[in-house]
């Protein structure tokens, strides 16, 4: 995982996505942009901007002190599924002992 040229967080050329929810029902969709331990850095979908969100007593902070769920993270590339069936790989793994 590193950063386009644009800050944005990749895996090669995809994108992590991610939905919020607020409170009150209103969703929002967003690309991250940086991550920590305790803090996301974010774009907004359609309106460009940039918030944060802050990892406070276990639950997300929006920078106006509003708390967020994390619904979705959702990268737009390919799944880290083995080719070979799992117990292929088993048999191979036992083997190999």
């Amino acid at each position: 995982m590193g950063t386009d040229g644009t800050g944005i967080v990749t895996h090669g050329d995809f994108k992590m996505h991610m939905l919020i929810r607020y409170p009150h029902g209103r969703t929002l969709e967003c690309i991250l942009l940086a991550a920590s331990r305790d803090r996301l850095r974010l774009v907004t979908r359609k309106r460009n901007e940039t918030m944060e969100l802050r990892l406070v007593e276990g639950e997300w902070i929006t920078e106006e002190e509003d708390p967020v769920q994390i619904e979705s993270l959702i990268w737009d590339g390919e799944a880290s599924i083995p080719a070979v069936p799992v117990p292929a790989v088993m048999r191979a793994s036992a083997a190999t002992h």
